[in-house]
């Protein structure tokens, strides 16, 4: 599911720490970033310069309970 344009993204780094599946985003161009790492949390903050590829991109979720625990975030 795509990011809200508005939403914060420390918090939503945040949230994704609780989920208890695998969490990735995919940029618009098929990269993959694990979001419960690290250096792939950084590398997702550094995507406030290009918003076409932050909000062009989708955060997928291993299990359906964590979109529900991500959906403040989420189109």
């Amino acid at each position: 599911m795509p990011i809200k344009e508005n939403c914060n993204l420390e918090e939503l780094l945040s949230k994704i720490k609780e989920c208890q599946g695998k969490v990735t985003f995919e940029t618009p161009e098929g990269d993959l970033l694990a979001m419960k790492s690290a250096l792939c949390q950084y590398i997702f903050l550094s995507l406030k310069n290009q918003p076409e590829l932050l909000f062009g991109g989708i955060i997928k979720c291993e299990l359906p309970a964590d979109y529900k625990l991500l959906s403040a975030f989420l189109q």
